[in-house]
């Protein structure tokens, strides 16, 4: 008994560093794809990375490099797991202005914009450039 509280303490301590942890992995670019995307999809990725807007719904914004010979299979594959549908750049939705200006115009520029359906769970805006997929997502637009 005369020791129970430094081991309380130190459970805290354990459980603490866990939770933190985790909130870090949970953060990174892969599982946040995983858990937004489809994890059958990671498989053909090279490199990601994640840029977390700070507005209502916190959308994110993937800059996805697909591995050599990958890149049409992946971003058929995010298509379909978006449920997103080839766009022209004039359909380009007018609120994501609120967001991001400059996203709106490099988006206008891409010969290839996908865009999921209205009665879709996320709002998922693909697009290539340069080489790379950029997937904006969205839980609720």
């Amino acid at each position: 008994m005369k020791h129970l509280p430094q081991k309380i303490l130190a459970f805290l301590i354990v459980i603490l560093l866990f939770l933190v942890g985790f909130t870090y992995y949970i953060q990174k670019p892969i599982p946040t794809f995983k858990r937004l995307i489809d994890k059958k999809i990671v498989l053909d990725i090279k490199d990601m990375q994640l840029d977390r807007y700070n507005t209502k719904h916190h959308p994110v914004i993937f800059k996805i490099l697909p591995k050599d010979g990958k890149y049409e299979q992946l971003f058929t594959g995010i298509t379909k797991a978006c449920k997103a549908k080839k766009i022209e750049p004039a359909q380009v939705p007018n609120s994501l202005n609120k967001i991001d200006k400059k996203l709106v115009k490099t988006v206008k520029k891409s010969k290839q914009i996908f865009l999921s359906k209205a009665n879709s769970s996320k709002f998922c805006l693909l697009f290539k450039q340069d080489g790379e997929i950029f997937l904006y997502t969205n839980d609720k637009f």
